[in-house]
């Protein structure tokens, strides 16, 4: 397979964690630009934080690799950029980040289940500073390459000095950084190859509310434009349809991993002086009985990996084009990614049907063109031993 050149937007939780190890673990196919920090899971600082820590960590693990048995892992060292701290026009209908409730969520405060108050230290308590103090050299650190330019603009960067179309930029949280990167230098912005989103339920239940997915939710009219690109309507600008592709809970929900696939690869590779499998041990394993407290099954879903996984494995990937919208409006579906559901036949260009067509999705040459993953080739129940060794690579 060539190799990709990607930029991956992130809000770094649990699982961004295990799909950005899972990139930066494959440079033969991967090649990791940028890490573009967006809110989400939690603040943007807090984000930077576990960012921090996961490159201190890979680097860690580098290191004991070369002086042990272990197979030797080449982790590339990408741009890290801080972006987004909150949407772009407005926050949710029911305003319910809008005060601090005391829930801790399934992952904790510092979304990685308290693992920063457990072990101090492993992110200096200045690393703010890398990315926005003229007092200290801008410069390489040993595992990153801090960016002083906002995520949105280091995007940009990257596009322009790259060859058009010749990066992905993968959405691991809200569309934010995009949508500002658009707003801010479309013609830019639209060098981007392909846009690859792990967001939205299309035939499914959300899982922030009934109707909306967590990312899609974080910023829908962020991911409308981002969505909209996809139209046909999109080459009458004069930029060209920019591919977008989604990876939705339909899919993610049922590609899970136990605690028990879990230990059977970080056990071992502890014992043997592995800092990642320490990291991902401590992180995961306390979250399997909140797990089963909400959803009644001890299974960690894997929505951020699948994205990437995507990448690796494009040859066992099923999509279907749609026309995904995003409700920006509701009160009760703001964030709902929503398809016709009604069977009626698409009108050719041109031509007119026999009704009215409210909001344009019987016109041929109107609405998005989404495509929509809607198989990986795999049982999805036994995802995790794909992941695990496609991070550890054993």
């Amino acid at each position: 397979m060539a190799l990709q050149k990607i930029i991956i937007d992130t809000d770094p939780g649990i699982d961004d964690v295990l799909a950005i190890s899972l990139a930066l673990s494959n440079p033969e196919a991967l090649e990791v630009l940028l890490l573009a920090i967006t809110h989400g899971n939690i603040d943007v600082n807090a984000c930077t934080k576990n960012l921090v820590l996961l490159m201190n960590v890979l680097q860690q693990e580098k290191e004991a690799r070369e002086q042990s048995n272990l197979p030797k892992l080449a982790f590339q060292k990408p741009i890290i950029a801080i972006g987004a701290d909150k949407p772009i026009i407005k926050t949710h209908g029911h305003g319910e980040f809008e005060e601090d409730d005391g829930l801790e969520g399934y992952h904790g405060v510092d979304g990685l289940n308290g693992f920063h108050s457990r072990n101090p230290g492993l992110v200096a308590e200045d690393f703010l500073l890398d990315f926005n103090s003229d007092n200290r050299p801008e410069g390489n650190t040993k595992a990153y390459i801090p960016s002083r330019l906002p995520a949105y603009d280091e995007i940009l960067r990257q596009l322009r000095d790259n060859e058009p179309k010749s990066i992905t930029i993968v959405v691991l949280g809200p569309c934010t950084n995009l949508a500002l990167a658009l707003a801010k230098d479309p013609e830019t912005f639209h060098r981007v190859s392909k846009i690859i989103i792990m967001g939205g339920a299309v035939r499914h239940a959300g899982n922030m509310t009934p109707a909306a997915e967590f990312n899609i939710y974080g910023d829908p009219d962020a991911a409308e434009r981002i969505f909209n690109l996809s139209s046909p309507s999109n080459d009458r600008k004069g930029y060209g349809r920019v591919p977008v592709a989604l990876v939705p809970l339909d899919q993610t929900n049922y590609h899970t991993f136990s605690l028990e696939t879990l230990k059977e690869f970080t056990d071992p590779l502890i014992a043997s002086g592995s800092p990642l499998a320490r990291l991902l041990n401590d992180i995961f394993s306390r979250s399997f009985d909140k797990i089963a407290s909400h959803s009644g099954k001890a299974l960690a879903q894997c929505h951020d990996p699948v994205t990437i996984y995507a990448l690796l494995h494009p040859e066992l990937m099923s999509w279907e084009s749609l026309d995904v919208r995003v409700e920006t409006n509701g009160i009760w579906t703001r964030g709902q990614t929503l398809i016709d559901t009604r069977n009626y036949p698409r009108w050719k260009p041109g031509e007119k049907g026999i009704v009215r067509d409210n909001g344009n999705w019987l016109h041929g040459d109107t609405g998005n063109q989404v495509d929509v993953l809607v198989g990986t080739g795999d049982d999805p129940s036994a995802f995790g031993s794909k992941l695990f060794k496609g991070i550890f690579r054993n």
